[in-house]
């Protein structure tokens, strides 16, 4: 039977593979602006990016026997494909301003980090409740002005204090993360079940924020662990007065 050391010791196969998964690739949605509060969307499946310009006709009698064109207007768009997740924050943002037909401000973020972000308007929204498979929605998102290019945090993610103190009569505690451009994916209990966002808590402009009715449930001391884009976790130590 080999030992731990043999294990620890075995030859790993170089990757020279530069592809990423794209389960790590995630669309987020704006609950507020400035501060920007990215709520990210529950149960998706697929968000891909569709970019297009417009095709123009500039063929003339010395063009010979093809034609030419020229790019006119871009354009942008997200084929949204994900599970119906009930009571979803992310969800419930995308429904109102469907209805009330407001674009929404979109943050898809990349398994390294980078994101692209824009504003875009809900053209379509349906929901497949079939029998035999659990329920889904599909959302079309058409851009309203340009896409930003590809941005990177301007720094991996810190957390200076990394404690959260929970005082004898709970409020809020906020805990500074920098950069303010970057988002939690999400923030596990010490059992490693997620936070509800909004009633547990909430993260914008580099404050991430545990609610004090959350707090009060907590009994003793523990960890959190906030999970970023490219694998970077930070432990949090909870403190109970």
């Amino acid at each position: 039977m080999l030992t731990t050391e043999q294990i620890k010791n075995l030859p790993v196969a170089p990757d020279r593979s530069r592809a990423v998964a794209g389960k790590d690739t995630l669309m987020f949605v704006a609950l507020t602006k400035d501060p920007d509060e990215f709520v990210i969307v529950g149960g998706q499946k697929n968000s891909p990016i569709t970019e297009k310009a417009d095709s123009m006709d500039a063929t003339d009698k010395t063009s010979g026997n093809f034609s030419k064109k020229l790019p006119g207007l871009h354009t942008w768009s997200i084929e949204y494909d994900g599970l119906w997740v009930v009571g979803d924050l992310g969800i419930d943002i995308c429904r109102d301003r469907f209805k009330n037909n407001k674009p929404v401000y979109v943050r898809v973020e990349y398994p390294d980090g980078t994101y692209r972000m824009g504003w875009a308007s809900i053209t379509d929204l349906s929901d497949n409740n079939s029998s035999d498979s659990a329920q889904t929605i599909k959302m079309s998102l058409e851009g309203v002005g340009a896409l930003s290019d590809m941005l990177s945090p301007s720094a991996d993610p810190k957390i200076t204090a990394p404690t959260v103190a929970i005082a004898t009569s709970p409020a809020d505690v906020v805990v500074n993360v920098t950069p303010v451009d970057i988002v939690p994916r999400m923030v596990l209990d010490q059992n490693g079940q997620p936070l509800a966002y909004s009633s547990d808590y909430s993260y914008a402009g580099g404050k991430l924020t545990f609610k004090k009715e959350f707090l009060k449930t907590i009994t003793r001391a523990c960890t959190f662990t906030v999970k970023f884009a490219n694998d970077v976790n930070i432990t949090l130590n909870v403190t109970k007065a």
